[in-house]
């Protein structure tokens, strides 16, 4: 049997201390509500992969939700492209963010605007722990 020396040890902690797991990086490419590249498409896809991720967007414009999006259930931080470039509407009609419980997210250069839900939380209801950063939240 092999004996493990203390210098096994630590060249082994070092190994796994040097190995970073990186998040998956999710890019909207679409304003439309369907379909490869769109928000609710790569929510879903972020939400089914285990981990922490990025959801960044590729193209300005707004995106308007016909139904509430599904809640976001990991770690995400939301990239968008500036609050006049990346707009997110509920078109008066339905919510927009949901988080949650046990996630940190970050959300980032984003209007959430024209959300709807009935009792609290139109744009954003969270349970979890959610940073908001230059982002605009608007006639909700």
């Amino acid at each position: 049997m092999k004996k493990i020396t203390p210098w096994h040890y630590w060249a082994s902690l070092l190994l796994i201390s040097c190995t970073q797991l990186h998040a998956a990086i999710f890019t909207v490419t679409r304003t439309n509500i369907s379909g490869p590249g769109s928000f609710p498409v790569v929510l879903n896809q972020a939400n089914a992969t285990p981990g922490d991720h990025v959801i960044e967007f590729a193209i300005p414009g707004t995106i308007l939700l016909t139904t509430s999006l599904p809640p976001i259930t990991n770690n995400i931080t939301i990239n968008g492209r500036g609050t006049n470039e990346t707009i997110i509407s509920g078109g008066d009609s339905v919510s927009l963010l949901a988080f949650a419980s046990s996630t940190t997210c970050f959300v980032s250069r984003v209007t959430l605007t024209r959300a709807f839900r009935s009792g609290d939380g139109g744009a954003i209801w969270n349970d979890g722990y959610l940073f908001l950063s230059d982002c605009s939240v608007l006639a909700n």
